[in-house]
């Protein structure tokens, strides 16, 4: 920690090859676990700045770059989430690489440091949403652009975790556009990797338990048919996460929304009978459904049907 402090101070002057193993051995050590990643935090001199510091300096190898902001990432990785004060002074360099990367790992890097940070309490969202207003659109920009789930991953991730905090911040994010984005990702002709899919269910499970105007610009989106077709589709990950999007769609939203999902109670009821692990949840769905559109929702089903729904 002296050698980074002291490259802090005069980056010309230090050895490039030394400073980046003393980087590189940080980065494992805080890597190891939180108790060694907050005792590293708690120290003295702050690694933070220092290291955020030596990323101004315009001539620093591009492999150093890369293995200062791995090292960040160690530093918010984890729960529980390190203290904010420790870690709010990496915002600025992680919005500046996400906005303008040197490279794809300095912006895989920045991503998911960032959806670290959002992972954390209210205030975490609101300390990125009041100073770097313009971050979410440049998320969306990304999701538009990336080919790589290196990207989409995390991208997506830190759009779920924004979509948690309070209705401002939900507002915000589909307020990005983020919307139509997502639908490219997961409608059935361009649908990508399973976890891609996943992030997105995620996310549309966390803007669905909203309020109900959020909830109608999902509905309006034409998302529920693709819910329920990864319900159908989808593998074990990608249907838990769109059976917890519609249960949301019908535990928060109202009644005229949630006659959005009469046109397909036939074929979330044929998928019933093979669901084994989360049927805990498409219960809850199925009931509230029920509960909600009872005489449309039973004059909808045959006998087969109310088999299955008591097998």
């Amino acid at each position: 920690s002296k050698l980074v402090q002291e490259t802090k101070n005069n980056p010309a002057a230090c050895n490039e090859e030394i400073v980046e193993q003393a980087i590189w051995a940080i980065g494992n050590i805080i890597g190891d676990g939180i108790d060694l990643r907050d005792l590293v935090l708690e120290g003295e001199p702050n690694l933070l700045p220092a290291l955020i510091n030596m990323c101004s300096y315009r001539r620093l190898k591009t492999s150093v770059r890369n293995n200062i902001t791995w090292t960040i990432s160690n530093f918010l990785r984890g729960k529980p989430v390190p203290p904010r004060d420790a870690v709010i002074v990496t915002l600025p360099l992680l919005v500046s690489n996400i906005t303008t990367p040197d490279n794809d790992e300095v912006l895989f890097d920045s991503l998911w440091s960032l959806s670290y940070y959002v992972d954390g309490d209210e205030q975490h969202l609101s300390d990125v949403l009041d100073n770097h207003p313009g971050i979410l659109p440049q998320l969306c920009e990304h999701l538009k652009r990336a080919t790589t789930i290196n990207v989409i991953v995390p991208a997506l991730r830190i759009l779920g975790n924004i979509a948690t905090g309070t209705t401002e911040h939900t507002d915000q994010v589909l307020k990005s556009g983020v919307l139509p984005v997502i639908y490219e990702l997961i409608k059935p002709e361009g649908a990508r990797r399973a976890n891609i899919t996943k992030e997105c269910c995620w996310l549309l499970s966390n803007i669905n338990a909203g309020t109900p105007d959020q909830i109608q610009q999902v509905i309006n989106g034409q998302f529920v048919e693709l819910l329920v077709y990864h319900v159908k589709n989808g593998s074990p990950l990608e249907r838990k996460e769109a059976i917890w999007a519609l249960a949301n769609l019908t535990t928060f939203g109202t009644n005229d929304q949630i006659t959005a999902l009469l046109p397909f109670v036939k074929d979330l009821i044929q998928v019933f009978g093979g669901i084994r692990h989360e049927r805990t949840e498409f219960v809850g769905l199925i009931s509230t459904l029920a509960e909600s559109q009872n005489e449309k929702f039973f004059d909808i089903l045959d006998c087969d049907d109310l088999l299955r729904l008591q097998s």
